[in-house]
């Protein structure tokens, strides 16, 4: 039963309605690679002096917020963990020990964004069509 599970798996329902989801993701941020929050510079030659030294201030602005904002998402991530790590810890000495929780390496999905949409799309697409011609 297991194995007529996993060869008829990527033709279930459920899986065609997720990788569709996952397709029209890649799409929408191949489309629209202004969703995925790269900023790219103002032309500063066509600015006067102070129109440029107002933009370069506004820039460094929000270069600094930003800064901010990840170091204190990473602090309280680290505080998180440490929190999970000590409530898993005393149930460990109860329970005699388990498996250690699985950290996530990248929980804002960045990584996933410096990929190529279509190429990923590419990928779950071709799955459906092998596995679920209808």
């Amino acid at each position: 039963d297991v194995l007529r599970f996993e060869d008829n798996l990527w033709g279930q329902q459920y899986y065609c309605q997720a990788a569709e989801g996952i397709i029209r993701n890649y799409v929408f941020l191949y489309d629209n690679p202004s969703a995925v929050g790269v900023e790219e510079e103002p032309d500063y030659s066509e600015m006067t002096a102070a129109q440029r030294k107002k933009a370069k201030a506004i820039a460094r602005k929000k270069k600094k917020s930003a800064e901010k904002k990840a170091a204190e998402a990473a602090e309280k991530r680290k505080v998180e963990e440490e929190k999970m790590n000590d409530q898993n810890g005393s149930k460990k000495k109860k329970a005699g020990g388990s498996s250690p929780s699985v950290v996530d390496e990248d929980p804002d999905g960045e990584e996933l964004l410096k990929r190529d949409p279509l190429e990923e799309a590419k990928k779950y697409s071709a799955t459906l069509s092998k596995h679920a011609p209808n």
